[in-house]
C-alpha cells in the first residue's frame, strides 16, 4: 500500500479550493506573497490586485538646514589681516635695506628679491589659498575661513583676486575696513560686492 502526502496538491487545486470557499461565503486565507523562490504574485479571491508600494511623502524635505552663520569678529579679522601683510612687507623691507647698502648687481637683485617676494606671496596667499579653501596663513591661526555668503564654499581664485582689488575702495578714510564693526553680517564693502563672508572656521 502506497502512502499518499497530503500536502501534494494538484495544480489548479489550491485555486477551485479558494474559489469554493469564496462562493460558499467563508473568506479564504489571505495569499502569503511571492514564494522563497522568486515566482510571481498571481491574484487570489481574498487578494484580486496587486498592493501598490507604498510611496513616499512628496512634501517631506530631506535637505539639511544650514546652521545660522557665525561671522567672525573684527578683531580676528583685523589680526589675520596683520599677519599676511606682516610676512609680506617685513622679507620686502629688509631687501631694501640691505639693497641699499650693497653696490652694482648686488643691489639690484636684492630689490628684485624683495618684489618677487612680495608678489608670490600674495598671489599665493591671499589669491590661489584663500580662493581654494578661504584660509590664509592669518586666518588660520584666527579660525577664520572666507565663503561665499550664498553657498558657505570657497570662492575661487578670480574672486578672491578681485576682492582684493576692491579693498582699495575700503582703504579711502580706512571706512570699509572698519565697517565690519557695525555691518549686521560684519563685511567691508570689498566683501558686499562680491558677496563674500568672513566666518568662523568651526
Amino acid at each position: 500500500m502506497s502512502g499518499h502526502d497530503p500536502d501534494d496538491v494538484p495544480p489548479g487545486a489550491a485555486a477551485r479550493r479558494d474559489d469554493k470557499a469564496w462562493n460558499d461565503g467563508a473568506v479564504p486565507e489571505p495569499d502569503a506573497g511571492p514564494s522563497p523562490t522568486g515566482t510571481l504574485w498571481e491574484p487570489t479571491p481574498t487578494v484580486p490586485f496587486p498592493r501598490p508600494p507604498a510611496e513616499a511623502d512628496p512634501t517631506a524635505d530631506d535637505t539639511p538646514v544650514p546652521s545660522r552663520p557665525r561671522y567672525a569678529p573684527w578683531t580676528s579679522r583685523a589680526a589675520g589681516w596683520v599677519i599676511d601683510q606682516a610676512v609680506m612687507v617685513v622679507p620686502l623691507l629688509l631687501a631694501i635695506e640691505a639693497a641699499a647698502s650693497a653696490h652694482g648687481g648686488w643691489a639690484v637683485g636684492l630689490r628684485v628679491l624683495g618684489v618677487a617676494w612680495a608678489v608670490a606671496w600674495f598671489v599665493g596667499n591671499r589669491v590661489v589659498a584663500q580662493g581654494r579653501s578661504g584660509v590664509t596663513l592669518g586666518r588660520s591661526f584666527l579660525g577664520t575661513r572666507l565663503l561665499l555668503a550664498t553657498s558657505r564654499r570657497p570662492c575661487g581664485w578670480r574672486l578672491a583676486l578681485w576682492r582684493e582689488v576692491l579693498h582699495l575702495l575700503d582703504a579711502l578714510w580706512l571706512v570699509g575696513f572698519l565697517r565690519p564693526l557695525w555691518d549686521g553680517r560684519r563685511r567691508t564693502f570689498a566683501d558686499s560686492l562680491v558677496q563674500t563672508s568672513v566666518l568662523v572656521d568651526l
